[in-house]
């Protein structure tokens, strides 16, 4: 190996320690010289999570055809949840919150 004007004695090439460091150390003269390679792979769920994410930033905060349609059936007294349906959803609400705060 040779660099700019330094003779090839001067340049030495040692290898990384073991193969999961991939550090590549080059010694020109009593300077060291230290080249890190990151080597980065997604897996395809990840991408797939990336992909969705993105999807979900173009939909509006507020689905405003579902409110729409709440507001029409609170007007003509035609919506009608039971206590039992909102206690199911509040207990849904809980257990995801609880599986979320243990990750």
């Amino acid at each position: 190996m040779k660099i700019g004007h330094l003779p090839p004695s001067k340049v030495e090439n040692t290898t990384p320690q073991s193969e999961t460091e991939k550090i590549s150390k080059t010694k020109v003269r009593d300077k060291q010289i230290k080249i890190e390679f990151v080597s980065v792979d997604f897996s395809d769920t990840s991408k797939i999570i990336k992909k969705a994410i993105e999807k979900s930033k173009e939909l509006p905060e507020i689905r405003k055809d579902k409110v729409d349609a709440i507001k029409a059936k609170l007007k003509n007294n035609s919506y009608s949840v039971t206590p039992e349906q909102i206690a199911e959803k509040m207990l849904e609400e809980i257990m995801e919150e609880i599986h979320y705060s243990r990750k």
